[in-house]
């Protein structure tokens, strides 16, 4: 399945470019992650950084993360990924 630039993930790159200065590709890869996967912490999607293999995503659906009034973003630790959290 080819993978399109949604007006979701648009909004998604958008928003991680404003809040973080983040630059990404506008397509979101969903993780197709089971229930005990999730409930472990597991990313529900993730976005590939423009021109770099580096990835950030988020246990928060895509849209939960568009639509929050107020994200945050967890700093790199050694090569693990940063995520991306709604605060509630």
């Amino acid at each position: 399945m080819k993978e399109k630039v949604t007006k979701l993930s648009r909004k998604l790159a958008d928003r991680l470019k404003k809040e973080f200065d983040i630059d990404v590709e506008p397509i979101i890869h969903r993780t197709y992650a089971g229930h005990w996967q999730l409930s472990a912490g597991t990313w529900k999607w993730f976005m590939n950084y423009k021109n770099s293999s580096q990835t950030i995503g988020s246990g928060n659906t895509a849209k939960e993360v568009v639509n929050a009034k107020k994200i945050s973003k967890t700093e790199q630790v050694y090569h693990s990924s940063p995520e991306i959290n709604v605060e509630y």
